[in-house]
């Protein structure tokens, strides 16, 4: 209790009742027990990096995110780390690498980042996708004539 407000510092529930104690016209009073439940908060994890027009192999992406609750940030690549089997070769190469905030390009195909934040006692977990298409090179052939 903050004077007359109830606070939670952490989620749970509680039990509270009130008295007023006798005066001279009233008799003591208390109340009936009133439950509160809290529950952790909701909090939002948005990616404000602006993306890149065109994603192309040798590129690196700097990311950004932010969580309503202002707690930290920490990014994992969810998809496109992987070595694969393709049709055409015995492999398929990583798409991305994330190291800290950046990521780098390293193929064709599709690189999910998971931006999170863990929550605590006050805040529950959140987290947000970002999905890039890395997409191919363009060549040119010229003669020599």
């Amino acid at each position: 209790m903050d004077g007359n407000k109830l606070r939670a510092t952490t989620n749970g529930w509680c039990e509270v009742t009130a008295q007023k104690a006798m005066s001279t016209n009233y008799n003591t009073a208390s109340s009936p027990v009133a439950v509160f439940t809290f529950s952790k908060q909701v909090q939002v994890v948005t990616f404000t990096s602006a993306t890149p027009g065109m994603l192309l192999p040798g590129q690196s992406y700097q990311l950004a995110a932010t969580a309503s609750s202002g707690l930290s940030i920490s990014y994992t690549v969810t998809r496109g780390l992987e070595i694969q089997a393709s049709q055409n070769t015995n492999y398929s190469p990583a798409v991305c690498s994330l190291s800290g905030t950046t990521v780098t390009l390293l193929g064709t195909g599709t690189c999910e980042i998971t931006a999170t934040q863990g929550g605590n006692a006050q805040f529950a977990q959140a987290s947000a996708k970002l999905i890039l298409t890395v997409g191919q090179l363009n060549q040119v052939i010229e003669f020599n004539t």
